[in-house]
């Protein structure tokens, strides 16, 4: 990212299928931002096996 001047903003999650969140945790880890979801989207992103 720096490569390119870019910074990362948000980790916007449109919705919380599983195959869209499992980057979540390394995001958060490199980039110190935490999803971004729906309040319905809770619930799958807390019982998922890798959640945020």
């Amino acid at each position: 990212m720096a490569d390119n001047q870019l910074t990362v903003a948000r980790l916007l999650n449109t919705h919380c299928h599983l195959d869209h969140i499992f980057s979540n945790r390394l995001v958060q880890k490199m980039f110190g931002k935490g999803p971004e979801i729906h309040k319905l989207d809770q619930v799958v992103l807390d019982r998922s096996p890798n959640p945020a």
